[in-house]
């Protein structure tokens, strides 16, 4: 072959190897690219029951969506668009408010499909979005759209318990402007009396037996657990006392220039009750937060190393800061676990001058508490437990002429739409319980700050029981009680209560009838009851 000029040609085998190779790994990422794609749609059409819309990149589960469905796409790309927008600082509500629109009616359209997708956790939002479509103008307006709104934020503080808001020592005051709360103060709960101290609110005549002088101030506003009534009782004396009412004077002793030319001469477009226990829930460690500032609050004295006023200066200072921090946390947690929080009434709204229609919306979705007359409402305002209410285990339980138990649970709203005609007890029991994880948590805080609580702090913090001199009896200790207020339907009958309560009185209003009571309880480790005995005709 050589001699004929020509060569054999010198074929190597490695050249085909590496394009096999090539071919191979080619078709080898094609393969894991469709694994994965088939993973991503199966977890969220199938596995995953509830995504985080915060945390997804919503925007990657658009491009796997797209071969398969473009509407569904499309509604990912501009949720997600929707929602950097507003983390960015953007007023959507008129930025995007074609795209919030687009973004409803689809949701609306769509929602048994959202929910194999993964968002079977915003069933409930999405239900409350649609009911909204007719108000839409209405609510982005309550949202700062065009203008600002002022709104009071009572945080009801569990280990202080009150009816329909105990506050934390304090409330927030904030501004909510082109969607986003603008400003947020921290406010001690008793200045709006300090500065305002003649001002107060006359309560209706019915009153009387567990309101014997009938006159409500700020502090105590919060008497009756009706979102209706308090709300609008509180809006009422935070205008009057911080509009009209209050002396100057008193107002540059307690307060900064920086902190009263923001609440001075404000009006309130609504008020917001938000369940402390149901912050615990969605913001972990906030549980221990709140005893450390409860700590803060009861042992100001000894961290400043002298006794002056302004008790709870580092403790709202703390306060302000964890919220200023975590405002939007809160905001996504909110919008995350809407259907929990709304089932427990942990937010309720109050709202001044509003539609009907808005009204019967915030209803709808059991964001509103009014008296309802298939239930029965069992407030407690626990005025001397002071900082130990979140260990009193409250339980209900309702038994029939049988003695059979047909009702038994914790809380405070009993539904007895299914209790038929006839003649019950009703069993309502208060075990105060410190646990040990919370003595040694404070003995831990002692060492933290540097400081040793004396006998004072221990009594507040419900280390021990707190002991006063009498001049008569000596030391004495000092009781820890509740003030329940029970309110039931007219077609019910209270006719008996037996129990240990220190005192008690039915009373009558124009929407129902009612019971006041009061259970003394001196000692950790201890139950207490009463047996409330009804017709229901």
């Amino acid at each position: 072959m050589k001699f004929f000029g020509i060569e054999k040609r010198n074929v190597s085998t490695r050249k085909p190897l590496q394009a096999v190779s090539v071919v191979f790994f080619i078709l080898l990422a094609a393969a894991f690219s469709l694994i994965l794609f088939y993973h991503k749609i199966s977890l969220f059409l199938f596995e995953k029951d509830k995504i985080d819309v915060f945390k997804e990149d919503l925007q990657q589960i658009a491009i796997y969506f797209l071969p398969i469905d473009k509407q569904v796409a499309h509604f990912l790309v501009t949720l997600d668009h929707i929602i950097q927008g507003y983390l960015a600082g953007e007023n959507i509500l008129i930025t995007q408010e074609k795209e919030i629109e687009e973004t409803r009616e689809y949701m609306q359209k769509n929602k048994s499909y959202l929910k194999k997708m993964g968002f079977a956790g915003y069933e409930k939002i999405i239900d409350f979005v649609a009911d909204l479509r007719k108000y839409k103008s209405e609510f982005f307006d309550l949202m700062g759209k065009n203008k600002p709104y002022n709104y009071l934020v009572i945080l009801q503080n569990t280990n202080e318990k009150r009816p329909n808001g105990g506050f934390f020592g304090s409330f927030a005051f904030i501004t909510m402007d082109k969607g986003h709360i603008k400003n947020l103060e921290i406010v001690d709960s008793y200045y709006p009396d300090f500065i305002a101290y003649r001002t107060r609110i006359m309560a209706p005549e019915w009153t009387s037996a567990f309101l014997p002088d009938r006159k409500i101030g700020f502090i105590a506003g919060n008497k009756f657990g009706f979102t209706d009534i308090d709300g609008k009782n509180l809006k009422d004396l935070y205008e009057k006392m911080f509009n009209e009412t209050y002396e100057m004077r008193k107002v540059k002793q307690t307060m900064a220039p920086d902190l009263y030319e923001k609440l001075l001469n404000k009006y309130i477009k609504g008020v917001i009750f938000i369940r402390s226990d149901t912050i615990e829930e969605i913001i972990p460690g906030f549980r221990e937060k709140i005893w450390e500032w409860q700590f803060l609050n009861a042992s100001v004295d000894l961290l400043r190393g002298e006794i002056r006023g302004n008790k709870k200066e580092m403790y709202i200072q703390e306060v302000k800061s964890f919220f200023a921090k975590h405002r939007t946390d809160i905001i996504k947690n909110v919008v995350n676990n809407f259907e929990e929080l709304t089932k427990k009434q942990a937010i309720n709204i109050w709202l001044s001058n509003v539609s009907t229609g808005m009204q019967e919306t915030i209803q709808k979705n059991n964001l509103i508490n009014t008296f309802k007359t298939g239930f029965m409402y069992a407030w407690d305002t626990n005025t001397s437990f002071d900082k130990v209410d979140g260990f009193v285990t409250k339980y209900i339980q309702i038994k029939d002429a049988n003695n059979d138990t047909v009702k038994e649970m914790r809380g405070d709203i009993i539904d007895i739409n299914d209790l038929s005609k006839g003649k019950y007890t009703m069993g309502i029991s208060y075990e105060l319980k410190v646990p040990d994880q919370y003595i040694a948590f404070i003995k831990g805080l002692e060492k933290k700050y540097d400081i040793e609580i004396t006998d004072r702090e221990k009594g507040i913090l419900a280390i021990q029981s707190s002991v006063f001199d009498d001049p008569k009896r000596g030391k004495v200790t000092k009781w820890r009680e509740t003030k329940s207020t029970l309110y039931v339907p007219k077609n019910i009958v209270i006719t008996d209560v037996e129990g240990e309560t220190l005192y008690d009185e039915k009373f009558t209003t124009p929407f129902a009838n009612g019971l006041f009571y009061q259970i003394l309880i001196n000692t950790n480790n201890t139950k207490k009851s009463v047996k409330i005995n009804f017709e229901m005709k």
